[in-house]
């Protein structure tokens, strides 16, 4: 039986943006990528147990990245979906292999503090985390009584700064062309009016990475997107970081 590897993300764009640069890099083939929303959307979840089952079964190795639904979701904040919480995904699954990756947004250390909580209660030793993330990726061990899980935490954009996946995108805009378009984005929302910013500050990577893509030869690719398109560099030094901790933490 083969050995079941999930990569858990706040949302849709992350699962793409994901897939594409692994896929891009040559490291994972998407036929490794189960489709966890066309083909399982609105399955029973026994239905979707029994497919995972059947491919783990078959010794088909296959990654998951796994759509938490937000922050709150994935740290049991809200008790809306408490199962989705970090802790209860390792605990309660067959997972031997389990990558997690979050914003920061605006607040790098209690988001560590956050997942690090949940990483003791699924079995972490408290001995073994840092106070504060490791630059490149950190890696954990958490210890259940049926098996060992591999455990990776990256806070988006970097480890280091604050920020959120778009933060990581802007990082990955180098080639000449592009850097003149993001440059000039970044004049023009600069010069917008407070009285007409109507997103937050939060979210003003967000709003630049949209306008910036709304600027390109076919307006509006979703974030994905950037990266088949090369939009963004995929062999940037910043991806061989995180790459290196994703092969790091599933083994691939």
């Amino acid at each position: 039986m083969s050995s079941l590897k999930e990569i858990l993300v706040e949302g849709t764009d992350d699962q793409n943006v994901i897939k594409n640069l692994l896929s891009v890099r040559g490291i994972v083939k998407d036929d490794r990528f189960p489709d966890n929303d066309a083909k399982n959307q609105g399955l029973p979840k026994c239905t979707k147990t029994a497919r995972k089952e059947k491919r783990l079964l078959e010794d088909e190795e296959v990654i998951y990245i796994v759509d938490m639904g937000g922050y709150e979701q994935m740290t049991a904040v809200s008790r809306k979906q408490p199962h989705r919480a970090i802790y209860k995904s390792i605990r309660e699954s067959r997972v031997s292999h389990m990558a997690i990756i979050i914003d920061t947004d605006t607040d790098l250390r209690s988001r560590w503090d956050s997942i690090t909580n949940q990483l003791i209660l699924s079995g972490v030793e408290p001995a073994t985390i840092p106070a504060v993330p490791t630059s490149t990726g950190s890696l954990f061990l958490s210890t259940q009584p049926d098996r060992n899980v591999k455990v990776g935490v990256w806070l988006m954009p970097n480890n280091v700064l604050q920020g959120m996946l778009e933060d990581f995108l802007a990082l990955l805009v180098s080639t000449p062309d592009q850097k003149r378009l993001w440059d000039y984005v970044t004049k023009v929302q600069a010069k917008i009016p407070v009285k007409s910013r109507f997103f937050s500050k939060v979210h003003e990577s967000k709003a630049k990475v949209h306008a910036w893509l709304t600027w390109q030869d076919e307006p509006g690719r979703p974030l994905g997107q950037a990266v088949t398109r090369t939009y963004i560099d995929p062999n940037h030094p910043q991806v061989d970081i995180f790459v290196n901790w994703l092969q790091a933490t599933l083994e691939i």
